[in-house]
């Protein structure tokens, strides 16, 4: 996984590893997101924030859009990791 992407959603990233304990599959993890983003979604676009129709769209994209990190995250932590010391997976070798 490039830096970019760990740069862009760094946020959702650490709340992903403080929650990984507890929720350990994508679609889990996706979820709880959703419930975490929900609320911040809520207080952007009902103006409990004022912020100029453009950072508006930004915010509501930027989390929207953050509810696919899971999907990437796994996927890279799943191709690293090993079930057995010196196996190597068949696609990989």
């Amino acid at each position: 996984m490039n830096r970019f992407f760990y740069y862009l959603y760094f946020p959702f990233i650490s709340l992903m590893c403080l929650l990984y304990r507890f929720i350990k599959t994508e679609v889990m993890m996706t979820v709880a997101l959703i419930v975490i983003a929900f609320p911040l979604m809520f207080l952007v676009l009902d103006d409990f924030f004022p912020l100029p129709l453009y950072l508006k769209t930004f915010a509501s994209v930027y989390i929207s859009t953050a509810m696919y990190t899971p999907f990437h995250y796994f996927d890279s932590e799943v191709r690293r990791r090993r079930t057995k010391p010196g196996y190597v997976p068949l696609n990989e070798r």
